[in-house]
């Protein structure tokens, strides 16, 4: 985990039972005025991104998201087909959710690309770019459809049989499609032990 800003010396209070770790971190930061990122290879940052407070009334896309950008200091690229107009009201809303609702109200997507810079596209644009990868698994894979049965008075019951269903005998796949785009896939392939994913360049980092 990673503190960027003078926002994570402030001091905060919570009181809390049997929460989940990510979930005290995202009220801690948020008790602070930050936010939590999720970077690649995992890493969590806390930052304090400037937020944004504006009105638009049929406005260009285009120009609220210059505005956000001058705002931000956030380096945005815009893809000749984005386009349309839109009436937004925002209080004090971090500037990259603020980016991210005012492309996804038209059906555009965000996306990050190396070094933070940021793209905003049709779906159909990031479809044509998404890459496809293989990830050889070498120290996990689904439990054997096999069961051992020991005819011993020192040992009781077999083992564990597949259920049939990946999602529950690997639970690993479910956790990282989550990490997917709308357009992105992954496949499993038992015979080799390796996952098959087609998606951003972004997202093959996670799940790398």
């Amino acid at each position: 985990i990673l503190t960027e800003d003078d926002g994570a010396q402030t001091p905060i209070s919570l009181e809390l039972t049997d929460v989940p770790w990510r979930a005290v971190l995202e009220l801690a930061a948020e008790s602070a005025g930050c936010v939590v990122e999720e970077r690649t290879g995992g890493v969590l940052a806390i930052t304090k991104p400037p937020r944004v407070s504006f009105t638009f009334k049929d406005a260009s896309l285009n120009d609220v998201i210059d505005t956000i950008g001058s705002v931000s200091g956030a380096n945005i690229v815009t893809a000749p087909e984005v386009d349309g107009t839109i009436s937004l009201r925002l209080d004090k809303v971090p500037w990259r959710d603020a980016l991210e609702v005012a492309a996804a109200t038209l059906g555009y997507a965000v996306v990050e690309d190396r070094r933070g810079i940021l793209r905003v596209v049709a779906p159909a644009t990031l479809q044509d770019q998404l890459e496809a990868r293989r990830y050889q698994l070498r120290y996990l894979r689904p439990r054997s459809a096999y069961a051992p049965v020991i005819d011993s008075e020192f040992v009781a019951g077999t083992a564990q049989t597949l259920t049939g269903n990946l999602d529950q005998d690997f639970p690993i796949i479910t956790a990282l499609q989550q990490a997917l785009t709308a357009g992105g896939g992954l496949n499993f392939v038992s015979d080799s032990n390796t996952l098959i994913v087609r998606d951003t360049a972004q997202v093959h980092d996670n799940i790398k």
